[in-house]
């Protein structure tokens, strides 16, 4: 909780993201036992740290009373690209293979995670 105060919001909601996109490639090529994917599933739980962070930078600048709608518009967008991702996850699952899914799903991550650290806007939440 304190992070983004000294950080700032941006670089706690990267880290977030980076455990998103790394995940995948932790899960599949983690050792098939049982401490090993209590420790993956517990470092995939680092994603929550920085979820408070997350939704300030996206309603913190909206106009005063336009939290909702603003907070669903980028659901709705986000969403709109997440979920035909489903359907060529299971594609490459299917035909190709499980290892290719997850690495495929993990480099669009980092894309994004890069995007987001070179054009994402910090929200001064702390100012």
């Amino acid at each position: 909780a304190k992070a983004p105060e000294r950080v700032g919001l941006k670089p706690v909601v990267a880290l977030g993201f980076a455990v998103y996109a790394a995940f995948p490639v932790v899960l599949i090529y983690a050792p098939a036992t049982s401490v090993a994917m209590v420790l993956v599933f517990a470092f995939s739980g680092l994603r929550f740290a920085g979820l408070p962070s997350h939704k300030a930078l996206i309603v913190g600048p909206a106009q005063r009373g336009a939290g909702g709608r603003v907070t669903g518009t980028y659901y709705l967008l986000r969403n709109t690209v997440v979920i035909p991702s489903a359907a060529l996850g299971g594609y490459l699952w299917e035909f190709v293979s499980p290892e290719v899914a997850f690495t495929v799903a993990a480099a669009v991550g980092v894309v994004g995670t890069g995007y987001f650290l070179l054009f994402g806007e910090e929200f001064a939440a702390y100012a």
